[in-house]
């Protein structure tokens, strides 16, 4: 048995806080100043950074996927760099076999998606074969597992289990989103206004990997989305991300606000006159495909560019930017009710 598997008995209580904040703003040496640190995945954050520094043996992160298990693992990696580090998922090993006994002394082993072995008796126990031997040796070695099991249930799972750290990610609370959208904007040089941030907390869904999605596709389009005109277009970039769960879109939402907002319901008397403004506001403000508006509209490609045009042109209605201006205003107040 391995007297310092554990962190508490590496370390003292008053010197881990001051080692772990001093690693997370060290960004030049690791990357874990990329990590959303929340009440979430806290207790998982702390083990890597205890692994990486050497004051903890044998860590296992576990949690569903998407949120933040490889990107840790990923950090350690960095951080342990000018180690000799074995770096393996077990998905790869079924198109790329590797002898398991070839992982046995290696001085850092960094395993991914260990819970794939889980699924094949087999491989769950050459997986723990590994795990025991290096633990017995007390190699340092930190797993990631996506699985269903509680921390207790866990720990069944692995040789030695009173050697292992257990760090937890759990899926954020809906608190928590907004500042996950806030620090990853950050990374990619976004500029994002608290409107926009609002939104992708409400409406977006799946795991962290939708999230970098959806700002992947702004960073390509610009990198500040802090004026009205900008979250409209942000809404046009991000509409398929957006709908995803409960088949929001924002042309629906144009049409319907068209119908209902002040700067526009007086203004616009005809049925034909709206749908033209709609044209108009989804390829001038949302920056939608002419193919997108055209379809939706129930028009071909050249009306929509023909029926936008002639209200830039003040043919429909006069004055268009001043309506456009007064109409953006109240599709802002209205996102606070979708």
């Amino acid at each position: 048995m391995m007297a310092s598997g554990t962190s508490s008995t590496a370390v003292s209580s008053n010197h881990v806080p001051h080692r772990i904040s001093e690693a997370l703003f060290q960004e030049s040496r690791n990357n874990f100043s990329s990590i959303a640190v929340l009440p979430s995945n806290v207790k998982a954050v702390e083990q890597a950074l205890l692994f990486s520094m050497g004051l903890s043996t044998l860590v296992a992160l576990i949690g569903p996927s998407g949120w933040g298990k490889t990107s840790l693992l990923q950090c350690v990696s960095n951080y342990r760099c000018n180690q000799k580090l074995g770096t393996i998922g077990i998905r790869s090993l079924r198109t790329q076999p590797v002898r398991w006994e070839h992982l046995e002394t290696v001085p850092v082993l960094i395993l991914d998606d260990a819970g794939y072995a889980f699924r094949s008796p087999r491989a769950k126990h050459d997986l723990r074969m590994l795990l025991e031997r290096r633990a017995k040796a007390g190699r340092s070695t930190i797993i990631a597992i996506e699985t269903d099991l509680s921390t207790k249930a866990l720990r069944n799972q692995l040789p030695y289990s009173r050697n292992w750290s257990v760090g937890e990610i759990t899926e954020p609370t809906k608190d928590e989103f907004p500042l996950m959208v806030r620090h990853f904007a950050k990374n990619y040089g976004l500029h994002i206004s608290e409107t926009l941030i609002s939104l992708l907390a409400k409406k977006l869904t799946g795991n962290g990997h939708a999230l970098v999605g959806a700002l992947q596709r702004l960073q390509l389009v610009q990198l500040s989305w802090l004026t009205l005109e900008s979250v409209a277009a942000a809404c046009g970039v991000l509409n398929e991300n957006l709908s995803a769960a409960d088949g929001w879109d924002i042309r629906d939402h144009i049409v319907d606000l068209i119908d209902s907002a002040p700067s526009t319901r007086s203004t616009l008397k005809s049925s034909a006159d709206r749908i033209a403004f709609a044209a108009f506001v989804m390829r001038k403000a949302f920056r939608l495909p002419e193919r997108e508006v055209a379809g939706y509209l129930g028009l071909d490609e050249g009306r929509v560019y023909n029926l936008s045009n002639r209200v830039m042109k003040g043919e429909i209605v006069s004055e268009p930017a001043k309506i456009l201006e007064a109409w953006l205003s109240d599709f802002e107040r209205s996102l606070e009710s979708v």
